[in-house]
């Protein structure tokens, strides 16, 4: 949503964003559609608060594994230490809110996007923000995890690159573009007394994401 060389759009959108619209303004906006979307299940959705954020993901989930009958993946964190936090505290964390990086249950489905939480390899450009496409679990001896609740962090995760790096990337036995990243630890407060220390692989669903988190992004 580009607004700098053009001010009536940049208008349009600051009334918008106060939930102030015009007719007009609703107007100009349906007469810039190029052509009609053939299927609304892979458009990015861009809101501005995280709990919406976080049913809207939960809800497209859901019907993209009905739509397609892929089985939906549950990877739950490995919790190393918590401190004052119930289990059921814990599982509620959700990356992309305030210092958090990682779901502690990370449901997923094969080729669904995801969004990168922390700098993980720089030359690959796997960075925080950076959206990536699900391939797989994979243990240490590279054997695909089919589980539909996986107890433990696998050894790895396999994703495909969404974007364009200055390296050749051809795993053997992998289709191009396809790299693995492993869990990482890290520690979550909550006030003064609660904390947890889990290890979980720092990415959250991102068929749906915030308005922080889209900027710099490319839609098309």
């Amino acid at each position: 949503m580009r607004q700098s060389d053009d001010p009536e759009f940049a208008v349009t959108l600051r009334r918008i964003r106060f939930h102030e619209p015009t007719l007009k303004d609703i107007e100009m906006l349906n007469s810039r559609i190029d052509t009609s979307l053939k299927c609304s299940t892979f458009i990015s959705i861009v809101v501005r608060r995280h709990r919406l954020r976080d049913a809207l993901n939960k809800k497209r989930l859901q019907v993209v594994s009905q739509a397609f009958d892929v089985p939906i993946i549950h990877c739950l964190a490995d919790i190393k230490t918590r401190i004052k936090m119930s289990r059921s505290e814990v599982y509620n964390i959700k990356g992309g809110r305030s210092k958090v990086k990682g779901d502690e249950i990370l449901s997923v489905i094969f080729e669904a996007p995801l969004m990168i939480m922390k700098n993980i390899d720089i030359p690959l450009e796997l960075v925080n923000d950076v959206i990536v496409e699900f391939h797989g679990f994979a243990d240490s001896d590279d054997a695909l995890i089919r589980d539909e609740i996986i107890a433990t962090s696998p050894t790895y995760m396999l994703i495909k690159l969404k974007h364009d790096v200055d390296v050749e990337i051809a795993l053997p036995e992998l289709p191009p573009s396809v790299v693995d990243i492993e869990p990482m630890s890290l520690t979550y407060k909550a006030g003064l007394e609660k904390a947890v220390t889990y290890s979980q692989f720092l990415v959250t669903l991102a068929y749906v994401i915030t308005d922080y988190k889209c900027q710099r992004q490319t839609f098309r």
